[in-house]
Order: C-alpha cells, then sequence, then structure tokens
C-alpha cells in the first residue's frame, strides 16, 4: 500500500485494493510522493496506533454499478474497442468492459465482420465480480431469441386454437337454432 502523512504528522495506511476500484498497477504509478491526496478514513485502530484510509470510496464503482443494473442472462449492446484470436473486448458502458469469446462469436449466426467500433447485442453470459470481467455471449442472445419466439408461436397457436374452438362452437349452437326456427 502506500502511506499518507495526516495533519499533526501522523500516517495512515491506504491499502492497494483500497486505491482505485479496477486495483490496476497504473492506479498506484499515478500516485507520486509529495502529491496531494483525498482519502476517507475507513478505520482507526488505537491500541495498533494504525489508521486504514480509502481512496477508491470517494469515487463511485461503475463496474458494482453496471453488474447491478446488468444480472446474468441481461441483454446488453456494446461497441467492439479491440479483438484477438481469442477474445473480443466491448464497451458496455464509461469504463466498464466485457469480452466476448471468438469461439462464440464464430458459432452465432451473426455474418458481420469484427471489426472497432461494431456494436453488438450480447447477453451477460457470466460476472466474476472478484477479478471484475464480464463475459458476454452472442449464443445465448440467440438461444433466448429462439426460446421467445418458440414461446410467442405457441401462445398464437393456442389462441388460434381457442378462437377455432369458440367458431365451431358459434357455428354447431347457430345451426341448432335454425333447426329450430325451421322446425317452427
Amino acid at each position: 500500500g502506500i502511506f499518507i502523512e495526516l495533519d499533526g504528522g501522523i500516517d495512515g495506511l491506504v491499502h492497494l485494493s483500497d486505491i482505485s476500484w479496477d486495483e490496476s498497477d497504473e492506479s498506484i504509478r499515478k500516485l507520486v510522493k509529495g502529491d496531494l491526496v483525498e482519502a476517507l478514513i475507513l478505520s482507526i485502530d488505537a491500541e495498533r496506533e494504525r489508521i486504514s484510509l480509502g481512496i477508491k470510496q470517494l469515487t463511485s464503482d461503475s463496474f458494482g454499478a453496471f453488474v447491478e443494473n446488468n444480472k446474468k442472462g441481461a441483454r446488453v449492446t456494446g461497441t467492439v474497442i479491440e479483438f484477438d484470436d481469442e477474445r473480443i473486448k466491448m464497451l458496455l458502458s464509461e469504463d466498464v468492459t466485457g469480452y466476448l469469446l471468438q469461439n462464440d462469436y464464430t458459432n452465432s449466426n451473426s455474418d458481420l465482420t469484427i471489426e472497432e467500433g461494431l456494436e453488438l447485442e450480447v447477453v451477460v453470459a457470466n460476472i466474476n465480480k472478484k477479478d471484475r470481467e464480464i463475459i458476454l455471449s452472442l449464443r445465448a442472445l440467440e438461444k433466448q431469441e429462439e426460446r421467445s419466439a418458440l414461446k410467442d408461436n405457441a401462445e398464437k397457436n393456442k389462441e388460434i386454437e381457442e378462437a377455432n374452438k369458440s367458431n365451431i362452437g358459434d357455428l354447431i349452437k347457430a345451426e341448432i337454432e335454425d333447426s329450430k326456427i325451421e322446425d317452427e
């Protein structure tokens, strides 16, 4: 971690995990000895004369907010920001990325060429909160759409069947009424 000198010559410690939400080395390297930083007191241990501080707690957690609003199975739209032979990295919202495996994309029905800037609708297939990664799937979206189409089709067939039953019933009822009128 890093030590921060507080008023009165007291030092506080910012643990590495409390510097930045993304916990990247880049966040730590940005801090230079002598910098004035703002931190939040997380705990005070008077017996051991320790003060724990946090810097990340003063900013919002984009990743945490995104996964709170987009659970596993949610449909999201992402923009391709980079790709290689294994993964397609996508920007999902400000400061939040996820990735789609290349073989998931290859096995999908999409005929679009992967390129930076391409927007795709995908499904959140898995969320790894510990490593702060979001795994996406195009195949899962296609399967969701197939299930939805099958369900819609089954409901329409049921409606048609019900409508036909009532029509046949109405026809029989009308036929009986017609024959009663003729008999009179």
